[in-house]
């Protein structure tokens, strides 16, 4: 057996047990996603190594073995990694764009394919791989830190004031906070402040009607009953600059 077969294997290894982890704890799946994170980039520094990932992205049986490859892969080469990703998610029946879209990513089948379309979402800055499986309690992709912090700001005005107050003081920050708490894993309230969006986007200067308060009101409860900050703090191990 090859140096590079044994690689293999040992990334084989590493995400079985990511899969079989039964502790639930955010340190415990850090650690086991550092593992096949090293050993991919160990893979990707031995002779010969970045074409046998290569090949691993484009057609490997195991789309976990797919997607960690390809999400290593676009350290070099952004458009084969992204075809490789793209393939995971209209396998799964999952639809694309490119861009990527929020809507779309958040639609995507769940498990491996949501998570190539986060990947999806989040590309375009290879120097730091996306983290490929999902946590406990959540779909970590690699999230901007700009994006954590309108996350939050968008959060913490609509908790004051609602949704509406949110969007007349930072509107421009929504796209952003949709994109942070989806790959945060917090998906009901990614959808949310992209209904908000849309909502007062259309409605512009006009008041409200009794219809679309209620929907606003819907809004800030699914808002209030979800645990934003935990996600977006668990979140933070996943940021870049």
């Amino acid at each position: 057996m090859s140096d590079l077969d044994g690689f293999v294997r040992q990334l084989r290894d590493a995400i079985d047990a990511i899969d079989t982890d039964q502790s639930g704890t955010e340190r415990e799946y850090n650690r086991l996603t550092t593992t096949a994170d090293n050993i991919c980039r160990t893979l990707a520094d031995a002779e010969g190594g970045r074409r046998r990932l290569e090949l691993l992205a484009r057609s490997d049986t195991d789309e976990r073995i797919r997607l960690w490859a390809a999400n290593t892969v676009r350290q070099w080469d952004e458009e084969s990694a992204r075809a490789a990703l793209e393939s995971i998610v209209v396998a799964a029946g999952g639809e694309v764009a490119r861009p990527m879209t929020m809507s779309l990513a958040l639609n995507a089948p769940s498990g491996i394919s949501k998570t190539a379309a986060l990947s999806l979402l989040n590309g375009g800055h290879p120097e730091r791989p996306i983290p490929p499986l999902t946590p406990p309690g959540g779909v970590h992709a690699r999230i901007r830190s700009t994006d954590l912090d309108a996350a939050e700001r968008v959060y913490n005005l609509a908790m004051n004031g609602g949704i509406d107050h949110a969007w007349d003081v930072a509107a421009k920050d929504f796209p952003h906070a949709a994109s942070a708490l989806g790959a945060a894993g917090a998906l009901e309230a990614a959808r949310a402040v992209e209904e908000g969006a849309h909502l007062l986007k259309e409605l512009g200067e006009s008041l409200p009607d009794a219809g679309t308060l209620k929907q606003l009101d819907a809004i800030d409860e699914v808002l209030a009953n979800t645990d934003v900050m935990d996600y977006l703090e668990r979140a933070s191990a996943y940021e870049y600059d």
